[in-house]
């Protein structure tokens, strides 16, 4: 099994030229914490060649305040010297920019008003994904326990070949620990991780509101589908306390290669511990067996009290426009579609309480709790072992 650690090329702001992103969420709404998990400083995550051709990308966050650094900007290829065309496109949290760069531009300049940025062009590594199910995450200390099992379950209920973890600065262990761990897990053809070391961003109100500062999940799926995974055969979008189960015991990558897209919702898995005599046990995802009991109400779909979706994708289908968010592929009519033979399993008592604590143990409720099968059986499928 092959595995790699992943190099990228950020471009961030000198504190020293007083420039900084600020942030279009009123102050109002902000969360006590917000200018500690903002990310006033970054411009772009990474500078890459795209996969099927010499034009170079430029993925980051948002720019706001920052698009005035493009009214009068140069962008130089080296060692060409050549000053290249460019497209900027603003997206929901999020900029990309398309660099007409000619073939072998291994630096890039960005002259602008405020001074001149460098950046070297990092390469694609579609090659090491090529006609693969991958799962692709975004973690930080996750417990490496739980990564694995996440793997060996997507392994053998659906299909996974493949592992492209973006790694958030962890401290609990660091990123070749984190790939020796992984590649232990047998059957993956490649597990790679990218070191992603930027803020994560604060979350907005409720469901609806101000979800305009929290750019790094939405940045790191775009990364991955333009640099890692376009020649894919399909990939997941889970978070590692995130688990698919079928209607029918079918394949989600599947699913998504026939139709080109698979979107689906989730039940919440409560704190209750199958058997919580041993406090001393690790815990992890088979010890929980109880899911939170649907909500009925007259919408589309027909619940209340769902996880918001997540999706598996053929990248090659997913039209040049379309974007890639945690919840939903915008610009493309096809991804608001939603599966009903599908959905995923939220484990609430697997968390590092990175935003909000969900380590409660909780009662067995029969009138809120149910004992899920079909969760049950998927389990049953799985080698936790190897």
């Amino acid at each position: 099994m092959r595995s790699k650690i992943f190099d990228i090329s950020p471009i961030t702001l000198d504190p020293s030229l007083g420039l900084r992103r600020q942030s279009p969420r009123p102050h109002a709404l902000r969360q006590p914490d917000f200018e500690d998990r903002f990310d006033f400083d970054t411009l772009f995550y990474d500078v890459f060649r795209h996969p099927d051709s010499s034009m170079v990308l430029l993925i980051g966050p948002a720019l706001y305040n920052l698009a005035e650094l493009f009214k009068e900007i140069t962008i130089i290829a080296k060692p060409s010297g050549a000053s290249c065309a460019f497209r900027r496109l603003d997206m929901d949290r999020l900029t990309r920019v398309e660099v007409d760069a000619p073939a072998g531009t291994s630096e890039i300049v960005l002259k602008t008003s405020a001074g001149e940025f460098y950046a070297k062009v990092s390469q694609p590594e579609a090659g090491n994904y090529r006609a693969l199910r991958v799962l692709c995450t975004i973690s930080k200390n996750n417990d490496i326990t739980w990564i694995c099992d996440w793997a060996r379950y997507n392994r053998d209920v659906h299909g996974a070949q493949a592992i492209l973890l973006y790694d958030n600065a962890s401290t609990a262990y660091d990123s070749s620990e984190l790939v020796g761990r992984l590649s232990e897990v047998h059957g993956l053809a490649f597990v790679g991780v990218v070191p992603f070391p930027f803020r994560f961003g604060p979350p907005g109100v409720g469901l609806r509101r101000s979800w305009d500062s929290n750019f790094l999940q939405i940045g790191s799926l775009e990364h991955a589908r333009w640099r890692f995974l376009l020649d894919a055969k399909s990939f997941l979008n889970t978070d590692v306390d995130e688990l698919v189960v079928s209607r029918r015991g079918e394949s989600v990558f599947e699913a998504a290669e026939r139709h080109g897209v698979a979107r689906f919702y989730g039940a919440w898995m409560p704190n209750i511990r199958v058997n919580a005599a041993d406090e001393t046990k690790q815990i992890r995802h088979i010890d929980f067996s109880h899911v939170e009991a649907p909500v009925y109400a007259l919408r589309v779909p027909p619940y209340k009290n769902l996880c918001q979706p997540k999706w598996a994708v053929a990248p090659r289908a997913v039209p040049p426009l379309g974007h890639m968010t945690h919840h939903r592929i915008k610009n493309w009519w096809r991804s608001q579609m939603w599966n009903p033979k599908f959905s995923f399993r939220h484990f609430r008592g697997l968390s590092t309480g990175w935003k909000y604590r969900r380590d409660t143990v909780e009662v067995f409720d029969p009138g809120k709790h149910r004992v899920d099968e079909r969760l049950k059986a998927a389990f049953a499928r799985v080698n936790w072992q190897r």
